[in-house]
């Protein structure tokens, strides 16, 4: 019965497959692969009872949960960029006219000069004058003459003032400009010799500081 279905007989009597397979009858054959695919099933029933008794698995890492966690550790570790808005850019206060002060001139007349006004009065008359701006480098105001003025009311004028051998000398040329842009564009008094002209009809005034 062994040798028909491939086995041969051992010393102490167990049986054991025959070296030579090949020699097998085909009954012997047929025994041999009934014996191999019983093997096969009960392998495959004793894998279904370890799944089935809860066996422990090794459980693949979530990919997901990985990322999610670089992600965060990128965030909470990068340098937020600082955004630094710009300071709001305050004016400095204006300066100051550089001729501001109380002066008589050679004409009897005396002249009160601030950042906002040109007061001038002498024999009979008081003037005024509301200074709208000023350059110091250039030595020139521009002013409105005030409304009660007895000459050239509500006109613009352009005072000018230069300082030579320590003497300052005062121009109001023009005094009877019909807008603020027409006293600033007027042809400009002659700096050169304010002693004794360049400042139309009248001459330049010295100013003397009171």
């Amino acid at each position: 019965m062994n040798e028909r279905l491939g086995f041969t007989s051992h010393r102490r009597g167990h049986p054991r497959l025959s070296k030579n397979i090949g020699t097998l009858t085909p009954r012997g054959r047929r025994g041999l692969e009934c014996v191999m695919q019983k093997l096969m099933m009960s392998l495959g029933c004793l894998l279904l009872l370890s799944m089935a008794a809860g066996c422990p698995t090794t459980a693949m890492p979530d990919a997901s949960i990985g990322s999610d966690a670089q992600v965060s550790d990128a965030v909470a570790t990068s340098d937020a960029p600082v955004v630094v808005a710009d300071a709001p850019i305050t004016a400095d206060a204006p300066a100051s006219i550089a001729i501001a002060g109380s002066y008589t001139d050679n004409f009897g007349g005396m002249h009160v000069i601030t950042n906002t006004r040109w007061e001038s009065s002498g024999v009979g008359f008081t003037s005024g004058f509301r200074i709208t701006r000023f350059d110091n480098a250039a030595g020139v105001a521009i002013a409105q003459n005030d409304a009660t003025n007895e000459f050239s009311p509500s006109l613009w004028s352009r005072y000018e003032w230069v300082t030579i051998s320590g003497v300052l000398y005062m121009c109001q040329s023009p005094y009877d400009s019909m807008t603020e842009e027409d006293a600033m564009s007027a042809p400009r008094p002659d700096r050169t010799t304010p002693a004794t002209s360049g400042c139309g009809t009248f001459g330049w005034s010295v100013l003397t500081s009171m």
